[in-house]
């Protein structure tokens, strides 16, 4: 069960663009590559910066992930959207991250490092190539440099 009322506000933003990337893109079900689009272009959000500070250019992830976005299938005329089981796990292991942080809260941070925690969904390994192979190694690469942006 999604406790919505312990996501920050920008991380509850994320959620809301993800639905409207898959809306856009005609998709039935939000997934987490739906949640990597909108985290990587949240414009004043913590992720874009730190895929700067990570190396990565925005726009190569981008259109890699519009292009995944693209072979998912479409719903044609008007159908609710619902999460994902996928979505829902990632979700579960964001939860899990804040804890691992001591947080009280699920940020944009967390949603990101358990994205790419998913072996087993596009998204994942998009954001492993953002800094290392082992999530781990991206665990303290994010945990450090969110504490200098």
């Amino acid at each position: 069960m999604l406790r919505f009322e312990k996501l920050t506000v920008k991380a509850q933003e994320a959620l809301q663009d993800a639905h409207e990337v898959a809306a856009r893109h005609e998709n039935q079900e939000i997934t987490p590559l739906h949640l990597l689009a909108a985290l990587t272009n949240q414009a004043d959000g913590v992720v874009p910066p730190l895929l700067a500070r990570l190396g990565v250019r925005k726009e190569t992830l981008s259109n890699e992930v519009e292009r995944e976005l693209g072979r998912l299938p479409k719903v044609q005329g008007f159908s609710d959207q619902r999460l994902g089981r996928a979505l829902n796990d990632t979700l579960e292991r964001a939860f899990k991250e804040a804890d691992n942080f001591k947080d009280d809260y699920v940020s944009t941070e967390h949603l990101f490092l358990a994205i790419a925690g998913s072996d087993r969904d596009p998204a994942g390994p998009y954001q492993i190539v953002v800094s290392a192979r082992r999530t781990h190694h991206l665990r303290f690469k994010i945990y450090q440099q969110t504490c200098q942006v």
